[in-house]
């Protein structure tokens, strides 16, 4: 059976990745879910930061599904569980090849606050914060 991993992004990084893969950020990491929720409530977390003048403005997500059987299984660092709704965070420290993607869709990051599976997301991501 084939894992599959979700990453969201801000729009305006489509071409690169499409391109060159998903590179990992600062740390060395890029960071996966296994469901597509948490990924979404992880860049409305990132709108935050810019809204409060960390960064610049998101105005459109991209959501990318991995081919987890295309990724060198010693690359995964570590996965954070929260138990209660089994919500995973992967780290993969490498760069996520073209060929392992598939981009979803585009969304406007608006529609992120509308999405109710975002509230058990939302509680899961503050559980995992605290836990690591």
């Amino acid at each position: 059976m084939t894992m599959k991993y979700y990453h969201a992004t801000p729009a305006e990084n489509c071409e690169s990745i499409d391109n060159q893969g998903l590179k990992p950020s600062n740390d060395g990491i890029v960071y996966l879910a296994d469901r597509e929720e948490l990924t979404y409530f992880h860049m409305m977390i990132k709108d935050k930061h810019k809204k409060e003048g960390k960064d610049k403005d998101i105005d459109m997500i991209a959501l990318y599904v991995i081919d987890g059987d295309k990724l060198d299984r010693k690359k995964f660092k570590r996965k954070l569980q929260y138990k209660k709704s089994e919500v995973k965070i992967i780290k993969y420290a490498d760069t996520i090849p073209p060929e392992a993607l598939t981009w979803i869709h585009t969304i406007p990051i608006e529609v992120l606050y509308l999405i109710p599976q975002i509230t058990e997301a939302r509680e899961a991501f503050k559980t995992l914060k605290q836990s690591t």
